[in-house]
């Protein structure tokens, strides 16, 4: 008796019941996102963010899709020591006071050639804002000695100023060029 309620009630749950998100990690070890700003209105100044967590969802099963990435300020690097104290101070990221960088996606979409646009909210330096990326190339596969893996690049373009950092002819344009690329691993179930 008591095993055919057991029963019964799991049929009568079962049409509720969601099958799992397909999640995949975005770690330090496999998603690079580095950044080119000009400076004096002639070279570029480009350094990366060497800790960062993610997690993405790719659109299957029709669940929406997402991408959640929280970044460590104080982990950017640049090539000139120079740069690198000045993109760590408050005229930059003030990375004390702002010890984290994230973004979360609101709408992707694909747009079945391997490549797409990913839109959401940017939050740096304390304010948060529309940013959008355009995705160049997306592909995910199950591949040998990797797994499941979902491969991308993506580029973006913000204003310094809409987050309220200081530009100018000694801190750096206004524009800031924005690359991210990798390859997020399948979660375990």
């Amino acid at each position: 008796m008591k095993r055919a309620i057991w029963l019964l009630l799991f049929w009568a749950l079962r049409p509720a019941m969601v099958p799992a998100a397909d999640l995949y990690r975005l770690t330090s070890d496999n998603t690079r996102i580095s950044f080119a700003v000009r400076t004096l209105g002639l070279t570029w100044v480009s350094a990366r963010f060497n800790e960062l967590s993610g997690e993405l969802v790719p659109a299957r099963r029709a669940q929406p899709s997402r991408v959640d990435v929280t970044i460590r300020t104080a982990s950017l690097t640049c090539a000139s020591p120079r740069w690198n104290a000045r993109l760590l101070s408050p005229v930059w990221f003030d990375a004390q006071q702002y010890p984290q960088i994230a973004y979360h996606s609101e709408r992707i979409r694909f747009d079945g050639e391997g490549g797409g646009t990913v839109t959401g909210r940017l939050t740096l330096h304390g304010q948060t804002h529309a940013f959008e990326m355009t995705v160049n190339r997306w592909d995910c596969a199950n591949r040998p000695g990797t797994g499941d893996t979902c491969s991308f690049d993506a580029e973006g373009r913000i204003r310094r100023s809409d987050f309220g950092l200081p530009h100018g002819i000694l801190e750096g344009g206004d524009e800031v060029l924005i690359d991210i690329r990798g390859d997020a691993i399948r979660a375990a179930t």
